[in-house]
């Protein structure tokens, strides 16, 4: 079980970590990043995220029935590595935020989706809703501290007499994120079988 909680957590860390950074990044205005967004237009931007994450659960179920849960998740990880890393390199165009949130949405359903059906069926019936709900306090608990760890490197990105993080901030967010993702991949192989899937 505690494979499940620590994929759960780095997942859902990572996650909150672009939650945080993208909207950010494209409101803020530096020297050559950023893009001055409204927060109508943000809004517009992160629409096609909330609807990758919103048909991830269906496609998780299915790649759980098809291929199980441990390739499920492995999938949606190095998805999930791929596209925060790539928001290391690219991010000077909008469509390169909105793509790797997109991805970064979709991944994190899958795995969140892959795992709580790994949890369920590796617990006795009796105890089925206890471990589920201990995922759901890890996702919120890792959520909150992704945020903050958002929040206190682009507070610490902002040099002396400025009022807007440097790229590197960002930068950094990103990198952060994908390493906590790449950690997870450590986890995944220790999911066990459930009691049946």
């Amino acid at each position: 079980m505690w494979s499940s909680y620590a994929i759960t957590f780095a997942v859902c860390l990572g996650t909150s970590l672009s939650m945080y950074l993208v909207p950010q990044l494209l409101a803020v205005t530096g020297d050559g990043y950023g893009f001055g967004a409204s927060a109508t237009d943000i809004g517009f931007y992160l629409l096609p995220g909330a609807v990758a994450a919103a048909v991830a659960g269906p496609i998780a179920g299915v790649a759980v029935r098809r291929f199980g849960s441990r390739p499920a998740v492995t999938v949606g990880v190095i998805c999930m590595i791929t596209a925060l890393l790539a928001l290391v390199f690219l991010h000077g165009e909008i469509w390169h935020l909105v793509v790797g949130k997109v991805l970064v949405a979709l991944a994190s359903g899958v795995c969140v989706t892959a795992v709580v059906v790994k949890t369920a069926t590796a617990v006795s019936h009796g105890d089925t809703g206890t471990a589920t709900s201990l995922l759901l306090v890890i996702r919120v608990v890792a959520f909150a501290a992704g945020a903050q760890i958002g929040g206190a490197f682009l507070t610490a990105g902002i040099p002396a007499g400025s009022d807007v993080p440097t790229e590197s901030a960002f930068i950094t967010g990103f990198v952060i994120g994908g390493a906590i993702a790449v950690l997870s991949l450590l986890t995944v192989r220790k999911l066990d079988k459930g009691v049946k899937e």
